[in-house]
């Protein structure tokens, strides 16, 4: 099959992009705003082509580096195209990799549809991808499909039985069902199996905390929101339900009022805080 070269002046585009952007973003902005515009114009010149990918005489590797510094940038609309370029050109690498990333830039763009097409995708290439597992999982949990979230973080378990984003998931979906126990499980569990102060940490414990309020264990709740905010002075959302615990349950207005006035510290646009703040001060 007959190949169509590329012009001359987009390889030397892609050599520049690439060049300036090896492993990290450009540090100085006059230099990031360059690449910025050379992607713009990439795009616009490869869209331009009207020639189907697969006839290209391109390195698809370069494409999908092309595409993963668009994610860098968070330009969602030049790395669905160059993700989707890559995707049509059939490499033999990276292929389930960038079905996955695809997705993750079209959630961005709100196309949620074709983002679980894609992690889909993804999985249909490579069943042992637990970044598309777990995004799809995600997403099917945001969308409240719960029965097929459940399903998909319990598949995750099976190839790994001790990930922690998987448990993590199946608390949130357990909670969701009013299985309180059993969400109650899952975030213990994923608690001892995370990493000090990481992400999943946060999300085990106010994942805890949440269950503990909601069976009126109000110091347990507290013990564990206060144990966020040690590790995280700046946790709004802990402070907002410090504050609603000692406002609206346990009664304690000066308490209250300290952790709503924390969140107005850190963010006085806070809406909820306002509101609770108003309320507090109706009670006083």
């Amino acid at each position: 099959m007959l190949k169509i070269n590329i012009p001359d002046h987009l390889k030397l585009k892609i050599t520049f992009i690439i060049e300036r952007v090896s492993e990290n973003l450009p540090s100085k902005e006059i230099e990031k705003v360059k690449v910025i515009k050379e992607l713009k114009i990439l795009h616009k010149e490869f869209e331009s082509i009207n020639k189907p990918v697969k006839l290209f005489d391109v390195d698809p590797e370069k494409i999908y580096l092309i595409a993963r510094i668009s994610d860098r940038l968070n330009m969602f609309d030049q790395s669905k195209f160059f993700y989707r370029f890559f995707i049509n050109l059939n490499p033999t690498e990276n292929l389930d990799v960038a079905w996955n990333h695809l997705g993750l830039a079209l959630l961005n763009l709100n196309k949620v549809t074709e983002a679980e097409s894609s992690f889909r995708s993804a999985i249909s290439i490579n069943e042992n991808n637990f970044d598309a597992w777990f995004n799809l999982g995600k997403l099917l949990l945001n969308l409240k499909r719960f029965s097929r979230a459940e399903t998909t973080f319990k598949k995750i378990l099976e190839l790994n039985k001790d990930n922690v984003q998987a448990l993590i998931g199946l608390g949130g979906i357990s909670a969701n069902l009013g299985k309180y126990d059993e969400a109650q499980e899952f975030f213990k569990k994923a608690l001892q199996l995370s990493e000090t102060s990481s992400e999943n940490e946060f999300e085990a414990k106010y994942g805890l905390a949440l269950i503990f309020e909601r069976d009126k264990s109000y110091e347990e709740a507290l013990d564990m929101y206060n144990s966020i905010i040690d590790m995280n002075p700046k946790h709004v959302d802990a402070w907002n339900r410090i504050g609603i615990i000692y406002l609206d349950y346990l009664k304690q207005i000066d308490k209250a009022k300290s952790a709503f006035e924390k969140i107005l510290s850190l963010d006085e646009s806070n809406a909820p805080a306002w509101n609770n703040y108003g309320l507090l001060l109706k009670r006083q």
